[in-house]
């Protein structure tokens, strides 16, 4: 059964729910807005902390999706 664009957006938004704020944060301004580099900069959070937060959101997305 393929599922829809939309289908899969449901399941991440809810499944980004589920996470703790500050994954989900980080999450949605690298996908959504910024470069990993320029949060970095704008927030002085280091960059292998955001690179490493986005990572791991990305991979457990991935789990529940596939």
């Amino acid at each position: 059964m393929e599922e829809t664009v939309d289908q899969v957006l449901e399941v991440v938004e809810k499944e980004l729910d589920k996470f703790h704020w500050y994954d989900k944060k980080v999450y949605n301004l690298i996908q959504y807005d910024y470069s990993i580099r320029e949060l970095s900069e704008k927030t002085n959070i280091s960059y292998h902390s955001l690179y490493n937060t986005y990572r791991g959101v990305k991979k457990k997305l991935k789990e529940k999706i596939l």
